[in-house]
């Protein structure tokens, strides 16, 4: 279970906020499995974001006996970023649009992933 943010914002604008969950999400998960780098010369994200990702995890797999992968400890990251870049676009006027302070400050303030579940497949990560 990961928080959502909470907005302060009386007046909110949630069109585009789902697309920007997803979006963020995805953006988050490509990064953190690639390293951040599609090739040595294009970052996916900026290395401040991919820093507090990267620490996300760290966090997660410390702090939860039950987050022994280091891929479900991603997901989680990814999927809080995700939560993140949607309620940063709730705050914004025009449709799916975010800013990036927004979105680093809902991240850093979203509480700690709780009652995390693991499931054994017989499928493998690869």
């Amino acid at each position: 279970q990961i928080g959502v943010p909470t907005l302060k914002q009386k007046t909110l604008f949630p069109i585009g906020a789902g697309d920007s969950v997803a979006a963020g999400t995805l953006a988050a998960w490509n990064s953190l499995v690639k390293d951040n780098a599609v090739d040595a010369d294009v970052p996916i994200l900026s290395t401040q974001i991919y820093k507090k990702l990267s620490g996300s995890v760290e966090s997660t797999q410390q702090n939860n006996a039950k987050v022994s992968d280091e891929r479900v400890a991603q997901m989680i990251a990814a999927f809080g970023f995700g939560l993140a870049c949607g309620s940063a676009s709730c705050l914004q006027e025009e449709n799916s649009v975010v800013d990036i302070g927004d979105v680093l400050r809902l991240f850093e303030s979203a509480d700690a992933p709780t009652h995390i579940a693991t499931v054994t497949t017989s499928q493998s990560w690869n």
